[in-house]
């Protein structure tokens, strides 16, 4: 892989996400209604969480997020009015459906818990939150999977929200829906089009595609050996949510999901990072490989973040050719599998490492 290019894409990651966590703000908006958004702010100190002053591309909005354990919260009508996603509500399931085609998001209200899912994947380190009869979303959502960053200016606490420069191509969703009474066959996977380059976009179909008939070919072995006497019919169902797609680089992750009887059923994740340049899949050496200590600090801080787990197995000893990840802006995602080195009860292990850590400046 061209370092030169590799070199590129971390800076520009690296820049991303320093935008928002370093408390810089744009200028231009900074002079815009200072003293409506301190009013607002003030009224507020005794009345509940600080309210956050919205923006949109510089332009103050009439709407306000909340700032609640130490992150932004931003209310749902932000996302409808100000940017312009599709909003429904199916009473019958108390599910909002925010947004359209992969990017679309499910908030599943349940008493006071909120769940979200990103066209179909669900997210359980982000849920939602009913705030004096409003629903609000983390900005994390916006920035982690639906392409938004953000301009965070501390000292009046105001949020910039803008469009992430993303690669120009394609994205659609290809689905393999089947119901009978020994299975429930919920399958999706992407494909890309209108990519500038023809064969790493056959490339990339190709990985996505084969992973897909791979799980097809299992899900068939399973029925195969299915007992007639099983009492419920079995369940296979796919999902996957795109992580990153800027600066030529693509990356996603997917979850494949059984249920073939027994107490509860399993689950798998994959993640695939993908250079738009030549379709070629990446590895964490393609990515981090011109600090050759980055394994180190990485084995360091995955080893400290586990072993903080109290359901911990033990026996980790270092990231391999099979560890799983995925990029997001400016941080790389690990994750193990199930019962890999926790119980099923703790979920899959998923770690934030910041590409900061791993390239040291001048690397």
């Amino acid at each position: 892989m061209n370092q030169s290019w590799m070199k590129l894409f971390l800076s520009a990651a690296l820049l991303l996400a320093s935008s928002f966590a370093s408390g810089t703000d744009t200028a231009s908006a900074e002079d815009t209604a200072g003293n409506v958004s301190k009013a607002a702010i003030a009224s507020n100190k005794n009345a509940g969480p600080p309210i956050v002053v919205l923006k949109s591309n510089g332009v103050i909005t009439q709407q306000n997020g909340l700032f609640i354990d130490g992150q932004t919260w931003i209310p749902v009508t932000f996302l409808r009015d100000v940017l312009n996603m599709p909003l429904q509500y199916d009473a019958a399931s108390h599910m909002y459906s925010i947004g359209e085609g992969f990017r679309t998001v499910h908030l599943s209200v349940d008493g006071d818990w909120i769940g979200i899912d990103v066209n179909g994947f669900y997210t359980p380190h982000l849920e939602g939150k009913l705030v004096n009869g409003r629903l609000f979303v983390p900005f994390r959502l916006l920035s982690d999977y639906l392409g938004y960053q953000g301009d965070w200016y501390s000292p009046t606490k105001r949020l910039n929200v803008m469009r992430s420069k993303e690669n120009k191509l394609n994205i659609e969703t290809v689905t393999v829906r089947e119901e009978t009474d020994k299975a429930v066959i919920h399958l999706a996977y992407p494909q890309i089009s209108n990519l500038v380059n023809p064969e790493a976009e056959k490339s990339i179909n190709e990985v996505l595609k084969k992973t897909n008939l791979r799980f097809e070919e299992w899900i068939e072995e399973q029925l195969q050996m299915r007992e007639d006497s099983s009492e419920h019919p079995y369940e296979f169902k796919s999902s996957y949510a795109i992580t990153y797609n800027a600066e030529g680089v693509l990356s996603l992750v997917i979850k494949k999901y059984e249920y073939t009887g027994g107490a509860h059923g399993m689950t798998d994740q994959e993640g695939y990072t993908f250079s738009l340049r030549d379709g070629k899949m990446l590895t964490m050496d393609d990515l981090f490989g011109t600090n050759k200590d980055y394994k180190l600090k990485l084995n360091e801080e995955l080893t400290a973040q586990l072993q903080a787990i109290p359901e911990y197995f033990g026996g980790f000893t270092g990231v391999g050719p099979g560890t799983g990840f995925y990029v997001q802006a400016g941080k790389l995602k690990v994750f193990f599998q199930l019962y890999q080195y926790t119980p099923f009860s703790y979920g899959i292990p998923k770690f934030t490492i910041p590409f900061s850590e791993l390239l040291p400046e001048g690397k």
